[in-house]
Parts: C-alpha cells; structure tokens; sequence
C-alpha cells in the first residue's frame, strides 16, 4: 500500500520519504515567474501550508525535490534564496496578544542568526525593515495562516484589536520594504477589509477567486484518475460495487468544493486521503467540528440552515469584510461550510450551497449537538429513536421523542417562528439521511416540510402559538384544513407509498416548546 501523507505539510518530508505527491508545480512555478506578491484564502486543512512549504523547496534552490514534477525542467534559476517562513497558525488562542510579538521578534532573531545578521532595533517592526535590508539577496516572505491570531480572538474585541495592531505594524514592512523583496505570499481562510494586509499592503494578487487557480489546492476528478485509480478500483472490488457507482458515491460525499466562476470542482485532500487509508465513508475534514463565533453569528441573524443549500447573493458579499462588523455568509463560504455550486454572469453573482454531504453532515450534527447539549449518546441518541419511530410508523413514539429533544434546547436560541422549527426537522431529517425538503411550492400552495421515507411519505403543516393570539387547539385545526385543501398529498400520487397528512403545533409559552399534532386520514 502506498504511504499518504496524513498531517505531513512539508513538501521535502512527502518527496524524500516516499509519499504520495499530486504535482502542483505547474501553478507553483508559473506563480514563481509571473508576479511578486500574492494572497490566497482557502479553507482549512486544503493544502495552504503545503503549498508555501513546495514554493520554500523552489525558492531554496532544492531542484533534486521536484525531480519528474512538471517544474522540474522547466527555466528556473536554481538559486538559494533568503527565505523567511513565519507561521501563524501555532498561535495558540491561550496566548496573550503580547506573546504574538515576542513570537515575531523570536522568527525575526533566528533569520538574522541564519544569515549572519546582528540586529540592533528593539520594536518587531523595525527588526523586520532592518533585516531585510541587510539580508545578502532580496527575501522571500511566506506568511501561512496570516489572520489565525485575529481568528482566535474574535469574540474578544479588545484582543483582536490589540492582534490587528502588532500584525499591521508587521505586514506593513512587507510594502514598506519591497525593494529588499524578490517574492511574497500569504494564506489564511478569511480576507478581512480593514487591516495592513490589505489596505497598506495593497499590492498583493489575491488568488482566491481566479479561475486560473481554482484548483491550486484540492484535488480535481482528473488528478484522482491520474494518481488514485487503482485505489479506487481496489475500493470498489472490496465493497462488490461497480467502478463508477462507487466513484459516483465518493463524489457525493468529498467532490464539490469550487472556488471561482469557472465551473471547476475539487475534492478536500484530507478527506480523500483519509479515506483511501480507512476505505470508510466518514466526515474526515469535519473533525474539529464548527467554531462557535460562528454558530453564534449565525442564530443571530437568524440564519437557518436549510437555507445553506441555495443562497444567492453578488461577488463582492464574501470578498472582504470587517472584523467588526462580521457576518455570517462570508465566513461560512471562506472556511468552506459553503461553497460555489453556480455564477449568474449577467448579475455578477453566486449561488452558494453545501459542497457535499461530508459538510452538510457533520455541519448540521454540529449545529444540533450545539442546540441540544444534552440530548444523549449511543442508543438513546434521539435522532435514531426518531428514525425508528417512523420507521415502524409509530407517531406517538415520534412526537414524545421530538418534544423530549425541544425540551433540552436552551431557552436563549430559541426564535418564535415558524421557521426555526422548520430549520430543526431539516436537519434532524438530513442527518438521519432521509430527503426532506422544507416549504416545496406546489401548484395550490406550499408544504412546510416532507420526509419522504422508503416505506411512507410525511407531509407537515406547522403553526405556531407565539405568532398569533389563537390557542393550539385552533391552530391545529386551522394547519389541518390547510394541509387537506391545498391537496398536498397530490403531489406525491405517483410515488406508489402511503403518504400521512401531519399538521403540528409548537404551543411556545414560558421559553419552550411543547409540539401539538395529529394524525389526518392516510392517503393511499
């Protein structure tokens, strides 16, 4: 079996002990000779810091690495730079802001010892200008994970402004001093508008949009050809399924990360890699599961998830955003939650959604588990108790179990609409890995919810107490006429299954839910 670099980020480590390497140089080189200072912002675990750290073997001189990579012949002057690799990403959020300036002055004093330098400023900036200017060639600066102190602090202002002012001090210098620099690039996951990086450091070539570049990191459906097919084939011959069903489930699970208008999709490396070890379908990538600034962003603006599979909104809405003013949408689409699914050229916009059910999984069973704190494990996981209670038909098994779930949801996330409720079925439904779909326009109106389940379809009405001054009683027979006038069952005839008509009420009083329903006629 072939060795994949699990959690192995340096270029020299995965070429001299023998790891799978999918050749990136040709857009490494033709970033080497086509400009002089860059930015990219990728979701994490994609392949940054491998990139920085294959552009450090270029600019080192190391031709020996790249031997039978696409660079390796092309005209390049196999020189040995001064290279100065500063990497944010060990900032520990446990830090205090000054450490962040005893880390630079740290690097600042290694580079000058490598290089034979004495430094004789005492303030990180000015230790930076001189260094570079004194170095015996023009530097090379590689910046990986630039914005991760700012991340850390992000729900402490005074930190994060304290971080944003020893970073501006920082890449400031990087302009300042571009005559002492030959090339610079810097990663992170976020692009925020109102730091040095981009306002004093204006000069940088942001990558992260270009189609030119769309698949700088990630591996596309031709390089799994190229690189893994015999995996795959292995893979598939293991689970007694043909060739292109089995790659066609791989797609569904890790394809589908796109990352400029140009129609290009790409797989996560992590979880491809991953999963050629394991041969498990599992959410790789998702590990670490979802920040909570950002959950918070998002029942703040009331974000519901099941709006997450299709959201239009112009290019410029995720391009860059303020630290103070954070929103939820850019951030989401950034660290890779969302992703491309298609550009509307004549209004300069895009169509972001789930990349694949990989995220959509575990990003949903993180919003749950976050929502519900204490909703149990194992056997009495509520989620399956659901799927069994519908499974065997038993409704009244159901709605005990969902309101026993809504019962342990903190009172503080709760918001008095229909929607929300909406939203939790959604992603109860999703993880269970039935196909529901929330408020389907039909020809006489529209339907809350459906599950459609391989045995039985599940049509849902809801109402809710909180908007309205009528008792649940009322609105129960209110979302039963509805859900029987408007013929909704109709729209599944054909399906050749049992369809129950459900309309629910939440009755909210004292900071709770308490769920209200009844069984209408089946419509066979």
């Amino acid at each position: 079996m072939r060795k994949f670099p699990l959690g192995i980020q340096t270029f020299s480590d995965i070429i001299e002990e023998g790891y799978v390497y999918v050749d990136k140089t040709r857009h490494i080189y033709e970033i080497a000779t086509q400009g002089k200072h860059y930015f990219l912002s990728r979701p994490r675990r994609f392949g940054k810091s491998l990139t920085l750290s294959t552009l450090k073997a270029l600019f080192e001189g190391k031709r020996e690495l790249f031997k039978g990579l696409y660079i390796y012949d092309r005209e390049w002057e196999w020189k040995k730079w001064p290279v100065l690799h500063f990497d944010f990403s060990i900032f520990s959020e446990t830090h205090e802001p000054e450490v962040l300036e005893r880390r630079i002055s740290g690097w600042l004093s290694t580079f000058a010892e490598d290089w034979g330098i004495t430094l004789t400023k005492s303030e990180y900036d000015s230790q930076f200008q001189e260094l570079l200017e004194n170095l015996p060639e023009k530097a090379v600066i590689l910046i990986d994970e630039y914005d991760k102190p700012i991340l850390n602090y992000i729900t402490n202002p005074v930190k994060a402004a304290k971080a944003k002012e020893i970073l501006k001090g920082f890449y400031s210098v990087i302009k300042s001093s571009d005559a002492h620099v030959r090339f610079s690039f810097l990663t992170g996951v976020t692009k925020f508008a109102k730091i040095s990086v981009f306002s004093g450091l204006n000069n940088l070539t942001d990558l992260t949009l270009k189609e030119l570049y769309a698949d700088i990191c990630g591996y596309t459906e031709k390089e799994l050809d190229t690189w893994f097919g015999k995996e795959f084939e292995n893979l598939a011959q293991k689970a007694s399924t043909p060739i292109e069903a089995f790659r066609a489930k791989v797609r569904e699970w890790y394809n589908g990360f796109r990352f400029s208008s140009r129609d290009l999709r790409v797989y996560n490396p992590v979880s491809i890699m991953n999963f050629l070890q394991d041969g498990r379908f599992n959410a790789y990538w998702f590990e670490t599961g979802t920040p909570t600034f950002l959950i918070e962003l998002m029942k703040k603006e009331g974000f519901v998830p099941d709006k997450l599979e299709r959201i239009t909104c112009p290019a410029s809405a995720f391009s860059t955003y303020d630290v103070e003013d954070l929103k939820a949408l850019p951030i989401l689409f950034q660290s890779g939650y969302v992703t491309i699914k298609d550009f509307q050229e004549t209004r300069d916009s895009f169509v972001l959604g789930f990349p694949n059910r990989e995220v959509r999984s575990a990003f949903l069973e993180s919003l749950f588990l976050d929502y519900g704190k204490n909703s149990g494990s194992g056997t009495d996981y509520p989620l399956y108790q659901l799927e069994d209670s519908l499974k065997i038909h038993d409704l009244q098994l159901f709605f005990e179990t969902l309101d026993i779930l809504f019962a342990k949801i903190p009172y503080d996330i709760h918001l008095p609409y229909e929607k929300y409720w909406q939203s939790l079925f959604y992603m109860i439904f999703t993880l269970m890995g039935y196909y529901i779909e929330a408020e389907y326009r039909t020809s006489r109106g529209r339907i809350d919810a459906f599950i459609n389940m391989p045995e039985r379809t599940y049509i849902f009405e809801f109402k809710l107490t909180g908007k309205t001054n009528k008792n649940a009683a009322d609105l129960l027979e209110e979302a039963a006429r509805q859900i029987i006038e408007t013929d909704y069952a109709k729209r599944f005839a054909d399906s050749g299954k049992p369809v129950t008509l459900l309309p629910v009420v939440f009755d909210y009083k004292n900071e709770r839910a308490v769920v209200k329903w009844k069984e209408l006629a089946q419509q066979d």
